[in-house]
């Protein structure tokens, strides 16, 4: 066993021969490289994104990754409208509406994560000067849906320098189709969708949690995240 930890990203070839073995014996060689991981490159939050919803009278879907973005429900201004009133059904429920909101103009924002994975209806009205309503527009669809199409593997928790809590973090992400995954030697559930969610214990502040995705026809791939104090 060698230990080296000032390789700096990049490409690197290296081989190996038993101490002691005649020179005309042949080398192991091993090829690897090091990347940062693009996804901690420029990443955004999903708080910061946003995606419109349109008063069409059709569906509309939206994708999502890490957790749904926050929502803008837009629709054309009412004659002589003094407000609007929106409410969201879940597909589950069309007698009582999840999400009730006034707005003086033609447009609502939900935040991110006010609404989960799953299918909504909605609808806004135009409301009058004493608070009834003067119009309503069509009921709208929406589903939102999770994305799968993370190309290796990305790691929404734990986050670099995150705190161990008692020597426990949470493992949260999504990893490629059709790949394995373990977490310091353990192996780690992942469902149809690709998402992993579950907790490892016997991590040390400052410690790491090294993940190894394989794949076939790319080997081993490892994610490194180190822990804070």
């Amino acid at each position: 066993m060698f230990a080296y930890s000032r390789l700096a990203p990049g490409n690197y070839h290296w081989r190996v021969r038993r101490s002691g073995a005649s020179s005309k014996a042949e080398y192991k060689k091993a090829r690897l490289s090091f990347i940062r991981d693009p996804l901690l490159l420029g990443k955004r939050k999903a708080g910061t994104l946003t995606n419109v919803v349109r008063d069409t009278g059709v569906e509309t879907r939206i994708y999502f990754q890490s957790k749904v973005p926050a929502l803008t429900f837009t629709w054309a201004t009412a004659e002589k409208a003094n407000g609007y009133r929106i409410r969201v059904y879940s597909e589950d429920n069309l007698e009582k509406p999840l999400v009730t909101r006034a707005s003086a103009k033609p447009r609502l924002v939900l935040p991110a994560g006010k609404l989960k994975e799953g299918t909504y209806y909605w609808y806004q009205a135009a409301l009058g000067a004493d608070g009834n309503e003067l119009s309503q527009s069509k009921m709208n669809k929406l589903a939102l849906l999770f994305d799968n199409s993370a190309y290796l593997l990305r790691i929404d928790s734990p986050s670099p320098g995150q705190r161990p809590r008692s020597g426990e973090v949470e493992l949260r992400g999504v990893a490629a189709p059709g790949s394995s995954l373990t977490a310091n030697g353990r192996r780690i559930g992942i469902d149809a969708d690709g998402r992993f969610g579950e907790m490892l214990s016997g991590v040390a502040p400052g410690g790491l949690v090294i993940f190894q995705l394989k794949k076939p026809g790319l080997g081993a791939i490892y994610f490194v995240r180190r822990m804070g104090r």
